[in-house]
This record gives C-alpha cells, structure tokens and sequence, in this order.
C-alpha cells in the first residue's frame, strides 16, 4: 500500500465555471476622448516624432493623463492601446506598456483589403510614418517576435510584400519569422 489518502470533503475540486471572453480593452469612445482632449504641447510629442496632424488624427493618437497612447484599431473596433512613457513618473519603468486586456494583432490591418503592395515592419510609429507617406504598411502591436503563423492568410491577395523590421538581433530573428510564414 502507497498509503494515499483521499482529499477531505472540503478541499476536493470541483468542477469550475469558465473564464468569460475577454472584451475590448476600452471603448472607441475612450479612444476618441484622449485623442480629442489632447493638449497641444503633448500633439508636439507626436510632431517631434515626425508626424503629421493628419497622420496624428488617423490613428486616434491621445493622450490618457500620464502617457501617450497608440490605439490598435481593426474596423474602428479597438484590441489594444499601447502606451508611450512620457515625462510624468507613473510608477511604470518600461518606455511602452499595453493596457489590460489588449491583444497582440496588426496594427493598421485595415489598410489590407486595398494593397497590392504592402510593407511589414516592427513598430507602430514605424508603420505610421511609412503610411504618412504613401505605403500600405502593418506592424504587430506586440514587437519583434510576435507574429503569429495564422496573420500570413491576410496576405495571400498582395502580389508584394516588403519585410522592414529593425537591424538588431529581435529584428533579425523577427523579419526571418515572418519571411518564413509567408513562404514566398
């Protein structure tokens, strides 16, 4: 005998219920509110970053209080809200965090539907930039070595695609991984 006893009555596990799905991170509304309540000396942030007004407006980018914010956004429906460190000390060491809730994707997906040349880079300001000038261009809203296998299929109808990641090693790494699921 192994001497196992069964659990008393009390701590025995029973069946648990399931986690309901997660919803939006914050609403569209949130979105707008930071956007359109921005000062204009944190507008300058993005201005010294080399965005337009126009680029500045496009993608709803704000200002929540304490950070700047870079919502992602696939149909006007919101799957995350990065957020950029700003002079203002929130406890918060990291230079960008992600609010609760939001969900690693392509930022500026929607840009998609219309491409028949298209370019992948790492980041958001990247890819606003990219866009500000004229190119069809996402990025993945959760860096380097994120890009998830299943995102390829949205690219099956681009004829070009052009992989613009950057030179160091997580970039490296990155752009081959992406190269790899697109297997072209």
């Amino acid at each position: 005998s192994l001497g196992i006893k069964p659990l008393p009555a009390d701590t025995q596990r029973t069946k648990s219920t399931p986690k309901p799905p997660k919803r939006n991170v914050v609403s569209l509304e949130q979105i707008m509110d930071w956007h359109e309540r921005m000062p204009a000396q944190r507008r300058a942030y993005w201005h010294s970053r080399g965005l337009l007004d126009r680029t500045i407006d496009e993608f709803f980018l704000g200002w929540d209080g304490r950070r700047y914010t870079i919502p992602a956004l696939y149909r006007l429906q919101p799957f995350g809200v990065k957020r950029r460190q700003s002079e203002i000390d929130d406890g918060i060491p990291a230079k960008y965090n992600q609010i609760a809730g939001s969900r690693a994707g392509l930022f500026n997906a929607d840009c998609l539907w219309t491409a028949t040349r298209c370019i992948i880079c790492e980041g958001e300001i990247d890819a606003m930039l990219l866009s500000q000038a004229g190119y069809h261009v996402v990025s993945s809203t959760a860096g380097a070595g994120s890009w998830k296998e299943g995102w390829a299929e949205l690219f099956s109808h681009i004829p070009e695609i052009v992989i613009l990641y950057d030179n160091d090693e997580a970039g490296r790494e990155g752009a081959c991984r992406v190269r790899a699921s697109l297997r072209r």
